[in-house]
């Protein structure tokens, strides 16, 4: 069972997946590699780092493994910004 603060904190995060993905369709819709930029570099694999310790245990592997997954791609594509312009 998950406390109400790493709850809290799951849902943030899912919510930062999805705003970023909205900034992130916004910029390249725009030509805006800035705004790709800075979205992407928001949930990137150094933001995977933060976060209750606690979670780790208690949170299902399939999970942890889509949440690891999903920083990565999102560091990826910082990588992918930058050498594509």
């Amino acid at each position: 069972m998950l406390t109400a603060v790493e709850r809290d904190f799951v849902l943030a995060e899912m919510r930062l997946f999805l705003s970023s993905v909205q900034a992130i369709t916004e910029g390249v819709s725009n030509k805006d590699i800035s705004q790709v930029m800075e979205a992407v570099g928001n949930v990137g694999a150094q933001a995977a780092q933060a976060g209750p310790r606690s979670l780790a245990g208690k949170l299902p592997i399939t999970f942890k493994k889509l949440r690891r997954d999903t920083h990565k791609k999102f560091g990826m594509l910082v990588l992918d910004a930058n050498q594509l312009g």
